[in-house]
């Protein structure tokens, strides 16, 4: 059993595991794997993030909503539009033995992108991003998590104008977790 099962098996009350709950019962909850990305798209993909370092306030630590938010909405306008998904769920590695709320992006469905994380969390962040996550990660780290679909972020992006938590959003009433309910009950 995975850290990230363990920890859900423990029925803590928060949104976002009740959401991941809620996203494995409807098929739409993933527990991403670990995988070299080919040469051609990895260096599309450090090329867009490199030219979005600025503007992205250098992809800052403990920032991973907006680190996350701001790389899918600048995919949109950028070959990369429709490629790039938001994920939003739990993190976890083998040195921590329960799931963090955290985000994240996937390209083309499969490829997992994480702008926040870093292989050396003692050292220092470095610009050129080769200590991110970007499709490899290492052993005993685990990510569980729901692509949210495009109209519901950009819509929740251009409404609030503010970084947060999609799935733990309780300063809209939970919107996103209301809408997983209602799909269960159908």
């Amino acid at each position: 059993m995975s850290i990230i099962d363990n920890y859900l098996s423990l029925n803590i009350p928060q949104a976002v595991n009740r959401c991941l709950l809620m996203g494995r019962e409807l098929g739409i909850s993933h527990k991403y794997q670990s995988q070299q990305i080919p040469s051609d798209i990895k260096k599309d993909i450090m090329k867009f993030l490199m030219d979005r370092y600025v503007s992205t306030q250098g992809y800052q630590a403990r920032q991973c909503y907006f680190n996350a938010q701001m790389v899918f909405l600048n995919s949109l306008s950028s070959k990369l539009s429709g490629r790039i998904k938001y994920c939003e769920g739990l993190y976890a590695n083998n040195k921590i033995p329960f799931g963090i709320p955290h985000a994240w992006v996937i390209l083309d469905d499969q490829y997992l992108v994480d702008t926040t994380m870093v292989t050396d969390v003692l050292g220092s962040r470095k610009r050129d991003l080769s200590d991110r996550y970007i499709g490899q990660f290492p052993d005993g780290v685990e990510y569980e998590g729901i692509c949210i679909d495009d109209d519901f972020a950009i819509e929740r992006l251009q409404t609030t104008q503010e970084s947060i938590s999609f799935l733990d959003d309780y300063q809209s009433g939970f919107t996103y977790m209301k809408k997983l309910e209602k799909l269960l009950k159908k």
